[in-house]
């Protein structure tokens, strides 16, 4: 009902703009200001709507300058040519990049079979509290998590109000990431990246590079061959590999989106993204593909966010995590397992949160070589810890 009940407001408002707009051309010593309040989300946090004009203008090659209500009002202080475009398209408040349990056993044979423990009712209630209006379920190289989540969506009335859409994040042959937004069928991973934009433009898809130039799982340049690329992932805590990322979008002039790639759950909306569309998917992905999308507000992951995930794998994965050891860090497996039995005597002593800040330390002179000065990021792929730490240096 209050969706309902949005769309008619804003429909009766385009109305009435409409109207102004056309008497301010038959009378042009009018000074026209209109003032609108639009409140958009009811809640413990009120979010500051801005709903901006989307322009459809490619069908009859119209040229007009773009409206924005701020967000408390707007001026229209201005003539505007309103044949051919729709006034106030609805903005849809939406979370592109995000995780739950059904992501789990899905990951490459490289990694930790548990990726997860978000559930589909926490996803759900931490969403409306929030304000969102939209997510996309974007689940490593599966599609289960989306249809579980419409479906308890649709069982509980209070959650009607939130857009669920499906996604897929898509493991290529190299091991670095695609997510495919709107797909209707499930990417088989290991793929090559040309293959994998071929089979999601197939299904009239939306495909976007998710954290590019990460130290891992990154498409680097290929990202020039989505239809977006991530310039704001919220994990990259180096902070150098989103800098690198926007850089790259606005040398190749790309749609951006920011992304929280959400795997616990305080971090779901750390990134939102408004859409210019109608609340539906095929609008919504219209919108995306056409650049009508813009990042509302991005935000890392903090310390004890990402401890909290690598707590959740470790305690999941245990003999896995073993194993891993075992097979890739055969030169450390000493030091390793010795730092596990020390992690299984106290999980939250201080010593993690400053090997934490050790790690993070490393990391971000190995991305500033590797984004900034051309070192070949393919070490990282060996998980070598001497070379890592000999890269530091």
């Amino acid at each position: 009902m209050k969706a309902i009940l949005k769309r008619a407001f804003i429909r009766f408002i385009s109305c009435v703009v409409a109207g102004l707009m056309h008497f301010w051309q038959n009378n042009r010593n009018i000074n026209m200001k209109t003032m609108a309040n639009v409140k958009i989300r009811e809640g413990n946090a009120k979010m500051p709507p801005k709903t901006r004009m989307s322009r459809r203008l490619a069908d009859i090659g119209a040229s007009v300058n773009s409206v924005e209500f701020s967000s408390n009002h707007a001026l229209l202080d201005k003539g505007y040519n309103l044949m051919g475009w729709d006034l106030l398209a609805m903005s849809i408040r939406t979370e592109l990049h995000c995780h739950n349990s059904y992501s789990n056993f899905h990951l490459g044979s490289d990694d930790p079979p548990y990726d997860c423990d978000i559930s589909i009712r926490d996803q759900l209630e931490c969403s409306l509290a929030l304000g969102l209006d939209a997510i996309f379920v974007t689940n490593h190289n599966t599609l289960d998590g989306y249809s579980q989540l419409l479906e308890y969506r649709n069982n509980h009335e209070k959650f009607k109000g939130i857009s669920v859409f499906p996604a897929e994040e898509v493991t290529t042959d190299t091991g670095a990431h695609v997510i495919a937004y709107g797909i209707r069928e499930a990417i088989p991973a290991g793929l090559g990246i040309d293959e994998i934009i071929d089979r999601v433009r197939q299904q009239d898809g939306v495909s976007s590079a998710p954290h590019p130039f990460s130290l891992l799982d990154a498409l680097r340049e290929e990202a020039g061959k989505c239809d977006m690329v991530e310039v704001f992932n919220s994990n990259n805590v180096d902070v150098i590999s989103n800098a690198r990322a926007t850089q790259f979008a606005l040398d190749n002039n790309m749609i951006q989106v920011a992304g929280s790639d959400s795997h616990v759950l305080s971090t779901l909306g750390r990134c939102v993204n408004v859409i210019d569309s109608e609340d539906t998917l095929d609008d919504v992905l219209h919108g995306m593909g056409h650049g009508r999308v813009r990042i509302e507000q991005a935000g890392y992951a903090l310390q004890g966010e990402v401890l909290d995930h690598l707590r959740y794998k470790v305690n999941s994965s245990r003999e896995y995590v073993r194993e891993y050891i075992s097979e890739h860090y055969p030169h450390s497996k000493w030091l390793l397992n010795l730092m596990l039995r020390i992690y299984d005597a106290d999980q939250d002593s201080h010593l993690w949160r400053l090997f934490y800040r050790i790690a993070l330390h490393f990391m971000r002179r190995i991305s500033k070589k590797v984004n900034y000065q051309a070192m070949d990021p393919a070490f990282m792929k060996e998980r070598n810890l001497a070379t890592m730490f000999r890269m530091a240096l």
